[in-house]
């Protein structure tokens, strides 16, 4: 970073329009990129690593290299926060229930 090759950050979306404005020091100097992704997925039945394709890695971006396709899948970021909840698929129907409907009251 001292050399001012590259930084990466995770920063609320208005920062953008503070590090753009005309008394910025890094105006002209800051670009903006997808998060950080992967080409592989773990395989929760034998703990192992293996590559995304369409089926395993379905909201991946597809994308072709030296002839080869490969899906890099990305974690979603929401910026500006909020929440977000997920329902284990290891407890039983009725709590499943309870927990999307808890869910959709909270929101």
């Amino acid at each position: 970073m001292n050399r001012g090759v590259c930084v990466l950050t995770y920063n609320w979306g208005n920062s953008f329009t503070e590090h753009i404005a005309s008394t910025s020091v890094v105006r002209d100097k800051l670009g903006v990129a997808n998060v950080p992704g992967s080409p592989y997925i773990l395989n929760r039945s034998s703990g192992k690593l293996e590559d995304c394709t369409s089926e395993t890695c379905p909201y991946a971006e597809k994308y072709e290299r030296d002839g080869n396709i490969m899906y890099i899948n990305r974690a979603p970021y929401a910026a500006y926060g909020g929440f977000c909840g997920g329902v284990s698929n290891n407890v039983s129907p009725e709590h499943q229930i309870a927990a999307a409907e808890f869910l959709a009251f909270a929101s």
